[in-house]
């Protein structure tokens, strides 16, 4: 199960590999994502227990809403509609290490992905409208309920209806990361 623990910002959420995971109903979110959305949040990774543990991911009857996770090791972000649309860094998600983890997709071109604030990979252009969703999110937990899930902490995580832009994505990891930037005290 996952429990409270101390996260990247405050509490966050332990999970194990074995079976815990949190349920978002589609009435709360997936019925308000249009084409646009990003995906965001803090990871901490025990370990991959290989194949696809995701941050967070649209369910599904046949399609994948939208994943932010890991593909194999190298993190990634896409979704499935038939095919998998995919943008994929190279490099494996660190275990025991923080990683602020984000993924966009802008409706009808891109997938970019983000680690740590930087846009680390932009797809090749989609031109498809996202994969239809509407039934839930996942968090810590493939979308198919698969057992390979997220083993490690996660904080703050975000589905947003929106494609948030690069600046976004910086700001919200460097207000974490590093909150003295934002903030300005008396001489």
């Amino acid at each position: 199960n996952n429990t409270n623990t101390a996260g990247y910002v405050g509490a966050g959420q332990a999970f194990d590999s074995a079976a815990a995971h949190i349920e978002l109903p589609h009435t709360g979110v997936s019925a308000l994502i249009g084409n646009n959305i990003t995906l965001e949040g803090w990871g901490y990774q025990i370990s991959n227990p290989g194949g696809i543990p995701c941050m967070a991911s649209g369910k599904y009857p046949n399609d994948v809403e939208f994943c932010v996770g890991s593909w194999g090791g190298p993190l990634f972000a896409g979704f499935y509609d038939g095919g998998w649309h995919t943008a994929q860094e190279v490099g494996n998600i660190p275990n025991g290490e923080w990683i602020h983890m984000a993924g966009s997709y802008d409706g009808a071109r891109y997938i970019r992905l983000y680690r740590n604030g930087t846009e680390t990979v932009t797809s090749a252009d989609m031109s498809r409208p996202l994969a239809a969703g509407g039934y839930g999110w996942r968090i810590a937990m493939r979308w198919d309920g698969a057992t390979e899930r997220w083993n490690g902490y996660l904080d703050e995580v975000r589905i947003s209806s929106v494609t948030r832009s690069s600046n976004w994505v910086w700001a919200c990891w460097m207000n974490a990361a590093s909150n003295s930037v934002f903030n300005g005290y008396g001489d």
